[in-house]
Parts: structure tokens; sequence; C-alpha cells
């Protein structure tokens, strides 16, 4: 009798070859597969309560062993389905919930967006810089308060928070970058998954330094990111 497999179910928030904070976990369930002979796979969803409900309820029925809800906002939909699948294992990246077969991946970005901060801090020239998330939502308002924090060790210096209530539209990455630069920023870190490019982009075409998240994204901008966050969430 053949051995059962190990199975592992991804939902992710968006595109895995993001090069940001999907492309993380998608990485993780490949070195699943290649270190441990696992099972793996993956669906791209909406974060909606609904869709997102259904696509662990997906999962589970097919006889995963572990689902992974790479979002903040998926916990709400994994401790209910979590109770009907008690020999399922769930995680979520980030989050609080906890049950008997439920556990958040929780991440101390904070700690070393403030020091990537600091080195912004020394970095610049007009003690100004702007930290642009997706959502003001606690998986990004820790780190980029981090980072904040960090920047704003130098006195007189000031890190503007915003948020563009996206994660894919390049375009409004770039126009929040712009709009700080054009107030005075001279170091830019977007936390907003493929959003956060166009930032990258307005960075570049402006000629001031940028951080990235997540992962390291110094190949977006090689004369322009100085150092990335780097989440060793495969380990």
């Amino acid at each position: 009798v053949a051995e059962d497999v190990f199975k592992v179910g991804l939902l992710s928030p968006g595109p895995v070859h993001d090069q940001g904070w999907n492309e993380l976990a998608y990485n993780s369930i490949m070195l699943i597969e290649a270190e441990l002979g696992a099972e793996v796979s993956y669906v791209e969803i909406e974060e909606t309560p609904t869709v997102v409900e259904k696509a662990f309820r997906d999962y589970a029925e097919q006889g995963y062993d572990m689902i992974i809800g790479h979002s903040f906002s998926f916990q709400d939909a994994a401790l209910i389905v979590a109770k009907d699948y008690p020999d399922t294992v769930f995680l979520t990246s980030g989050g609080e919930m906890v049950a008997p077969n439920l556990a958040p991946v929780v991440f101390k970005e904070n700690e070393v967006a403030y020091l990537m901060g600091i080195i912004g801090a020394y970095m610049t020239e007009t003690g100004k810089a702007i930290a642009i998330g997706g959502e003001e939502i606690p998986a990004i308002t820790l780190p980029q308060g981090g980072f904040k924090a960090g920047f704003e060790t130098v006195e007189g210096n000031e890190c503007q928070m915003t948020y563009i209530n996206s994660w894919e539209d390049i375009g409004a990455g770039k126009e929040a970058a712009l709009a700080g630069i054009a107030a005075g920023a001279d170091v830019v870190v977007p936390n907003a998954n493929i959003a956060g490019q166009g930032a990258f982009q307005a960075a570049e075409e402006s000629g001031i330094w940028a951080f990235g998240t997540n992962m390291d994204q110094s190949d977006l901008a090689p004369d322009t990111i100085i150092a990335s966050t780097v989440y060793d969430y495969p380990a």
C-alpha cells in the first residue's frame, strides 16, 4: 500500500510571482515540496470572506493536511473552517487567532524595518521620507511604523505614512510616491505588493533612494533600492 502523501495548500491574496509578499509564500510551498516530498498546490483568491472561506473548505474537503492562508485578513475564515476539520492544520500569515488546529505565523518585521529606517535616516538629505502601504492593516502598519520610528531617530526627520487601498494598482503606488517626492521626500519605502513597484519606478525616475519589503527586491531597481526587509518565511 502506498504511503499517504503530505498535502499542503496555499491561499494567496495576489499573484505568486509578485517579487514580494505572495512570492514568499509560493517559495515556501516549493521548499516543502522539494524537501518533504509533499504534494503542493496554490490558488489566488479575492480577499472577501465568502471566497476565502470556500477556498479553505475546498482544500480541506480534498484532504489537504495543511492549509496556509497568506493574509492577516484570512484568519476569521480560517477559524470558522478549522472547527469543521479538526484533523487539518490551518496557518495564517499574521493575525492573532489560535485554535487547537489553527495558528498564526507572526513576524517581528517592525524590528528589522526600524533598522532600515535608521539607514534611511542617515542617507536622506531632506530629512523626509514616505512610507506607502497597500492597506491600513496591522500587517502593514507594524513594519511601516517601525521604519518611521527608525527614520525619526534623527531629530527633525519626518516620515509620512500613506495608504493607497490597493495591492495591484502600480499607477496608484507611483502617484503616491510622486506626491511624497513633490513634498520633499527623498526616501521611499512601499509595502503594497505589486502596487509598490510603481513607487520604485517613481524613486528611480526621481533619482532618490528606496527600500524594499518582504523579500529582496533590489532587482526591481538595483541603483535605487538600498536594502530590503527579508522574511525567512520558507524556513
